[in-house]
């Protein structure tokens, strides 16, 4: 049976500690091709990878590599520091960062 969105996102937030579900409201406007790339799928997909996307040129010397875990939580917690010069600046908190982690993984 296939899980609710709503359903997804509480799983997410539970399974990460956090107090408050991520607020996508500023992510969605530019994450919509050809801006940016969707959120859906980001959690396992290459790096600079959406062929309708400009991405700038740290992430695209990233390419080989995938947006693991690890590769997400370090963006999302300093996007300056994963890819200096890139165009998204976000600092969200570990805790911040592993709840958006969860909801990414439950978007497809």
């Amino acid at each position: 049976m296939r899980k609710g969105l709503g359903t997804l996102l509480l799983a997410a937030l539970i399974a990460t500690n956090a107090s408050a579900a991520p607020d996508l409201t500023t992510c969605q406007g530019c994450h919509t091709p050809p801006f940016g790339p969707p959120l859906e799928g980001v959690a396992g997909r290459k790096i600079a990878s959406v062929p309708t996307v400009d991405y700038c040129k740290v992430l695209k010397a990233k390419s080989g590599e995938s947006w693991t875990d690890a590769n997400l939580r370090a963006f999302l917690m300093d996007s300056q520091g994963f890819a200096p010069g890139c165009s998204m600046t976000v600092k969200m908190s570990g805790s911040e960062a592993d709840a958006m982690i969860a909801y990414l993984k439950t978007l497809h």
